[in-house]
């Protein structure tokens, strides 16, 4: 019994931690091939121009080349909340990848930008971001026709990807726990993609 126990380490080692091993690498792969066929290329990204919040114009050709985090928070959302969401997942990946965010928030006529644009700035790096505010008919309009959001989905906030060359690669539902935590994964195989 007690050769028995002198060999348990032993054998853990050598049995115990390569199947420890094998499982969680497995898992990762089967996470990875699932996040992979998520992010299909779903559409092409349509061509607009905006002015954003500091007083520049923005134009869809811009995109080119780089990797997109575009924020669409409807004038019906709560604000703050899908822009702690989106901020927290950025952060995660901004410091390896420094990827590019554009933030589109539908406005009502009349209510004052600048607190959202003070707001946006605190949370994303301004390096690297742009922020455009769109009255809700033009909102809706270039969510369907440039972005070509889901009709279900034009009125909620949304993350959507979007790659290097202009295509839209998966939307995700800010106020769906569960969509999130698909962004969650799935960001960083969006950002490691080989172009």
């Amino acid at each position: 019994m007690k050769n028995l126990l002198k060999y348990l380490p032993v054998a853990f080692v050598l049995i115990g931690l390569p199947i420890f091993s094998w499982y969680f690498l497995n898992k990762g792969t089967v996470m990875r091939k699932d996040a992979m066929k998520s992010l299909y290329v779903k559409s092409d990204l349509g061509q607009f121009q905006t002015v954003t919040d500091d007083d520049s114009t923005f134009q869809s050709s811009a995109m080119l080349g780089k990797r997109w985090f575009v924020v669409f928070i409807p004038e019906t959302a709560d604000f703050t909340q899908a822009m702690q969401i989106s901020s927290q997942i950025y952060s995660q990946a901004k410091d390896d990848f420094s990827p590019y965010v554009l933030c589109i928030t539908g406005i009502k006529s009349g209510i004052s930008t600048i607190e959202i644009s003070q707001n946006f700035q605190k949370k994303f790096d301004r390096k690297f971001c742009k922020n455009a505010f769109l009255a809700e008919d033009h909102f809706a309009k270039l969510g369907s026709q440039i972005f070509k959001i889901p009709e279900n989905l034009v009125q909620k906030s949304l993350v959507i990807l979007v790659d290097e060359k202009s295509k839209i690669r998966n939307y995700y539902e800010l106020e769906n726990e569960n969509e999130v935590k698909k962004l969650v994964r799935e960001y960083p195989v969006f950002l490691s993609l080989k172009p």
